[in-house]
This record gives C-alpha cells, sequence and structure tokens, in this order.
C-alpha cells in the first residue's frame, strides 16, 4: 500500500515538506507578527484624521500657500521642504520634520513662524496674522 505522503520524501520533495513544517509552525508565525506589530489605534482615529485633513485643507494650507509656497512649494523647495502637502509636512526637509502632530511646541514650522528660532520665517518679512499661526498650530 503507497500511502500520499511517501511521494515526499522523493527529490525535492523533503525540502517542500520540510519547508512546510517550518512555515506552519506556530513559532515562526510569531516571530513574523513581532516585529511587524502596530500599536494600537484609538476608537476615534478614523474621525480624527478626517478632521485633521480638514483644518489642513482650510485652515492651514491656504495660507502656506499664500505665504510659503515660493520657497517651500512644489516648484521651489528649499532646504527640502514641501509645505504644500501633509506628507512634507511630516516629512520634513534636510533638517528636522517640519510639524510634530500634537506637538505645537517641538514643531519646527511654528517655532519658525513664532519667532522663536532662526531663521525666522517668513525670511525677510513680517510675522504671520496671529490667527494664522494659531490655525497652523492648531
Amino acid at each position: 500500500m503507497v500511502y500520499l505522503w511517501d511521494g515526499c520524501f522523493r527529490g525535492r520533495g523533503v525540502w517542500l515538506f520540510a519547508l512546510c513544517v517550518v512555515l506552519t509552525s506556530p513559532a515562526f508565525g510569531q516571530e513574523q507578527k513581532k516585529g511587524r506589530q502596530q500599536p494600537p489605534v484609538a476608537d476615534d482615529h478614523a474621525r480624527c484624521m478626517r478632521n485633521g485633513l480638514e483644518l489642513f485643507r482650510t485652515k492651514v494650507r491656504p495660507p502656506l500657500i499664500k505665504h510659503c509656497a515660493e520657497c517651500h512649494g512644489q516648484k521651489r523647495s528649499e532646504g527640502g521642504l514641501n509645505l504644500l502637502t501633509r506628507k512634507g509636512l511630516l516629512a520634513g526637509g534636510e533638517t528636522e520634520p517640519a510639524v510634530v502632530p500634537g506637538q505645537a511646541d517641538k514643531s519646527l514650522l511654528v517655532r519658525l513662524i513664532e519667532h522663536q528660532d532662526e531663521p525666522e520665517m517668513p525670511l525677510d518679512r513680517p510675522q504671520l496674522p496671529k490667527e494664522t499661526i494659531k490655525a497652523i498650530r492648531d
């Protein structure tokens, strides 16, 4: 009588069988998951993301286009910084991220537009209006 698994032990079948055993072992799966675990997501994460994107589109992006796009936009990105997209803000430029979400005091952009750090932004121009800074800070 020939058993189905007998064929596994001929030629390449042994290696395939061994690979299947390793890949299906509980220890292998746990090792893979440990490296890819994501932090827990808050229940209101989607709502917060929608609100944040809406705030960016309506309150933050327009003044950045008006006051900053000339030097930090699509055509020209001084210091490798593009302020016209959320991705660009989070990525930052050559020195550090432009913003730290939820931590305005640690955000380079906020420190520069509030004239707390050098170079004061916008460069060689008056400080942005307080309501604009507040919108960016929020």
